[in-house]
């Protein structure tokens, strides 16, 4: 099936007849979709204050497990006695850097019950531990370390540990609505050297306003400080296995860079639309992401007018139904890639996919009127869309209706046009 527009499409008679971009992107004295998403500032002070108590509890046992009780037929077999007093004295030196949607400011918040609002503060070690320790027995000790370490501030908190397979899950409350995931590295000492000089350069030993704190931790380049390949996550049953989170934040960065901030926006939106559609989704961010970003590369047109971000959502939803029913490469190992979801989910994915794109279209394109509009938003998004009908604009000079091209409802689409590095402001 050709994905190119009709000629009625393409000439220059069709317009917008609405303008919904200040509901997504919000207006002057006005929050649009975009604030709505934010976690509120007592929620972020929520997940930084607990990111700092558990760092500086780890910080203050780790070095000292044999006072945490450790057993030690866990952590050293034969091969390992000559550790045991390195271990104690040097070994467990952590380190920390946050990651996840978090870091690349692509974290919204939940808008059903039962869904959670996280923190990944991912903890590295040198690998000097796992190179002279049974790598298995090596991974089930840190685990049990971490966990130790973080019973007392638990109890005083009032939090909870929850054992994942690849970390150690802390929830902040009782109904589970915010939680703080660690996942536990190895990398080699010189470069976990090199990765201590650096955040001491970064933070010396001022202690850093919580907000300045999040925008300090993302701009340390650690790529530049350590080999990607080199990176081992610890894994309950399966011990180290390759697999570093940088490689996730610098694809975002370079996305970002090409693409410009109005794809970090329609991320947040897709992911948005994801968490209004379903409590509990199969469709994985970093698959909805890399599929989005993917009709970017292929269909960017740096000319284009804008920014626009009704019009970019309406481009992107016109055109995922194809993206998401073939292999979408997955942009943190080039050498996989997500396959097409075939089971019930699947297909109920793309059912969606589709009722996305005619209603973007109608509420863009066919309705002149600005309440059908809205409610058009809120069925695909939710109620964070804002309700108000001052904030949609009425195209200056628009047509009649453009009814759908017999080519389907993502050929209709195809003229919207795809917005570059240009930023609203």
């Amino acid at each position: 099936m050709a994905f190119s527009a009709s000629p009625a499409i393409q000439s220059e008679a069709v317009r917008p007849r609405l303008n919904l971009h200040p509901l997504f992107f919000g207006a002057r004295n006005a929050a649009g979709f975009l604030k709505n998403l934010d976690i509120t500032p007592e929620q972020d002070r929520t997940l930084l204050d607990a990111r700092k108590q558990i760092r500086r509890e780890l910080r203050r046992l780790s070095a000292q497990p044999h006072s945490l009780g450790l057993d030690r037929n866990l952590v050293f077999d034969h091969r390992a006695r000559s550790v045991r007093k390195r271990l104690d004295d040097t070994t467990f030196r952590p380190r920390f850097l946050t990651q996840g949607s978090y870091a690349y400011r692509t974290l919204n918040a939940p808008c059903r019950k039962g869904q959670s609002i996280d923190l990944d503060d991912g903890i590295y070690f040198p690998m000097s531990f796992i190179d002279t320790v049974n790598p298995e027995l090596a991974s089930r000790a840190v685990f049990e370390l971490i966990e130790r370490a973080l019973e007392s501030i638990c109890r005083q908190n009032q939090w909870t540990i929850e054992r994942k397979p690849t970390c150690v899950r802390i929830h902040l409350d009782a109904v589970r609505t915010i939680h703080i995931d660690l996942p536990i590295y190895a990398i080699p000492d010189i470069e976990f050297d090199r990765l201590e000089k650096a955040l001491a350069q970064a933070f010396g030993t001022l202690q850093i306003a919580q907000m300045q704190m999040r925008e300090a931790i993302s701009g340390i380049d650690r790529s530049a400080l350590i080999d990607s390949s080199r990176v081992m996550l610890a894994h309950r049953e399966l011990g180290w296995i390759p697999s570093d989170p940088q490689r996730m934040n610098d694809w975002v960065k370079a996305q970002i860079a090409l693409h410009g901030e109005g794809l970090r926006r329609v991320w947040r939106y897709l992911k948005a639309w994801r968490d209004f559609q379903w409590q509990d989704s199969k469709l994985a961010s970093i698959h909805l992401m890399a599929a989005v970003s993917q009709l970017y590369d292929e269909h960017n047109d740096p000319s284009a007018p804008g920014p626009r971000d009704d019009l970019d959502v309406a481009f992107v939803a016109g055109r995922l139904v194809r993206i998401m029913a073939r292999q979408v490469t997955n942009p943190v190992n080039p050498n996989q890639s997500f396959q097409p979801l075939v089971d019930d989910f699947g297909n109920d994915l793309l059912l969606r996919l589709d009722q996305l794109d005619v209603e973007m279209y109608a509420a863009i394109y066919e309705t002149g009127h600005r309440g059908v509009a809205i409610r058009k938003l809120i069925a695909q998004f939710g109620n964070r869309v804002p309700k108000d009908e001052t904030m949609v604009i009425g195209a200056l000079s628009a047509p009649a209706p453009i009814p759908r091209s017999d080519l389907g409802t993502v050929a209709a689409m195809s003229a919207i046009p795809m917005v570059g590095k240009a930023t609203a402001g």
